[in-house]
């Protein structure tokens, strides 16, 4: 009799033991849910605050593109109309940033060969450029970047295929730009050449009265690159960035 008493109360016991514990797992089972719920949430809220906050930048960029636009246009004096363009290209080639962004709607980054595509065709519909007269061969490595380093890398494109398209080519000479953007050997290497008149002799960036190719090295010296002009059959323009990890996404 004693044993079967003892017997019942260990199961007793026993069973008591394996619900408390289902118990226990359900409730934690229960928290880690909750948990994730309010996890997913957040992340929500952050993709759609990047998405307001992206929309509002590229909006008020595209804003100040047609205002110097408009004033381009009223404009008489020749050099100022130039400058105004410069400006409304440089701007509108950060716009293009958060444009891209916008249309993939996705806090990814910057797909680089849908971006240089684009920027392409915006600086030749800016400068009136027949693509008959300048073809563009691009080498674009599948790679995203996010906008920090996007952004910097776009002003580059557009100071030099603006100096190649306004400078390389005089008297409405043909010729070609090519667009290099690939990783070798854990290095970022950007190259934009044409074989046009190329540089003058003793070019030195940094004395140059080019506003342009001065921003150029700027932007390089941001991403703590390393930049070569190359006077070889036109110009070679040679950059590369041993830190480009910090701006890579996925690719």
């Amino acid at each position: 009799m004693y044993k079967s008493i003892f017997l019942i109360s260990v199961v007793i016991v026993g069973g008591l033991k394996l619900f408390l514990s289902y118990r226990k797992q359900k409730e934690l089972e229960q928290q880690l849910h909750q948990k994730n719920l309010e996890i997913e949430k957040l992340q929500n809220e952050k993709a759609l605050l990047f998405r307001e906050v992206n929309h509002r930048v590229k909006n008020n960029l595209q804003f100040i593109t047609s205002l110097l636009n408009l004033q381009g246009r009223y404009e008489k004096d020749a050099r100022l109309k130039s400058l105004l363009l410069e400006s409304r290209n440089r701007i509108n080639s950060m716009s293009i940033v958060h444009q891209k962004i916008e249309q993939e709607n996705s806090s990814l980054g910057v797909d680089m060969r849908i971006y240089t595509q684009t920027l392409i065709d915006s600086l030749f519909f800016a400068f009136k450029v027949n693509k008959h007269e300048i073809k563009v061969i691009q080498y674009i490595t599948p790679l995203h970047l996010n906008v920090d380093w996007a952004m910097p890398i776009g002003i580059i494109l557009n100071e030099l295929i603006s100096n190649i398209i306004k400078h390389a080519y005089p008297e409405s000479k043909k010729g070609s730009i090519s667009i290099t953007l690939k990783v070798v050997n854990q290095v970022l290497e950007i190259v934009v050449r044409d074989n046009g008149v190329g540089l003058n002799e003793g070019f030195n960036v940094k004395k140059s009265n080019s506003f342009g190719l001065q921003l150029v090295h700027s932007m390089v010296e941001q991403l703590k690159g390393d930049i070569r002009f190359v006077n070889e059959f036109g110009l070679i323009v040679n950059m590369q960035f041993t830190e480009y990890k910090k701006g890579l996404i996925n690719g």
